[in-house]
């Protein structure tokens, strides 16, 4: 829809898309920035006593995030367990901008209109936004993050084999399902793996440790779609470069089970 804007303001529909797709984020930031608290006793919708209780109880809470120190935020850089969450984060999103970048070009290939080629390749993102949400919320029920984390690892190596395998490398029914399938775990895993991260850090070095674990793991945005377009072109198809990602989830699988939390953060 937005590409066959094509032309309004003299713009092309490409411009459009990227604007309207990104107004919704700029205006949700500016409301947050005007409404959304730092502390519960800012919340307006609380009351006195919930206010004062929510405030002791983070006070009261060992686990809270403490001022940082410059050497031990600078020690999480080259931490084992900071590390093991930045290659998972990075095989996560080589999957994830793999897809996002060459999903509109094995759909193509079915000779589909551009109205429905567009609907095919966001159903993908959609399972995934249902599969985020359930997963979760059974996270936060269960409270057995490494274990979700391993099960949206497990989903995404399946569903990307399977496309690789059965479904003519995605270019088909079966393939398009299969990469739905995988879609689920590629974005479920964010809500395990953001809530076990602090867990395995520090208090102190939290915010350097999760920040440098987003900057790493975000490298999959370049590594992810290079590898796969590299295999692509080399063997004349996408099987070999999707079945590359579907090994790259066995090894993150691997990290995430050596993995164990700091002590005193509970079930992970």
């Amino acid at each position: 829809v937005f590409l066959s804007m094509s032309g309004i303001w003299g713009l092309p529909g490409w411009q459009w898309m990227f604007i309207l797709e990104g107004l919704p984020a700029l205006i949700l930031g500016i409301v947050i920035y005007f409404h959304l608290p730092d502390h519960p006793a800012e919340a307006k919708w609380l009351s006195g006593e919930q206010k004062q209780w929510l405030e002791g109880a983070l006070a009261a809470d060992p686990t809270r995030p403490k001022r940082s120190h410059l050497f031990e935020t600078f020690h999480s850089f080259y931490d084992p367990r900071v590390l093991g969450m930045c290659m998972i984060y990075l095989c996560n999103t080589s999957a994830n901008f793999s897809l996002a970048f060459f999903l509109p070009q094995i759909v193509a290939t079915m000779g589909l209109s551009q109205m429905v080629t567009g609907l095919i390749i966001a159903i993908p993102a959609a399972m995934g936004v249902v599969g985020l949400f359930v997963v979760g919320w059974l996270t936060d029920h269960y409270r057995s993050h490494r274990a979700f984390l391993v099960s949206c690892l497990v989903i995404t190596g399946l569903g990307l084999a399977a496309a690789a395998l059965f479904g003519a490398s995605g270019a088909s029914v079966i393939g398009i399902a299969a990469l739905a399938f995988a879609g689920i775990g590629i974005h479920s895993l964010k809500a395990p793996f953001w809530a076990l991260a602090p867990m395995t850090l520090s208090a102190s070095a939290a915010a350097g440790g999760i920040a440098w674990i987003n900057s790493v793991g975000n490298l999959g945005g370049f590594f992810g779609p290079t590898i796969l377009g590299w295999l692509t072109d080399h063997f004349g198809g996408y099987r070999a470069g999707i079945l590359a990602l579907a090994g790259v989830q066995l090894v993150a699988i691997l990290i995430t089970l050596a993995l164990r939390p700091r002590a005193g953060t509970g079930n992970a």
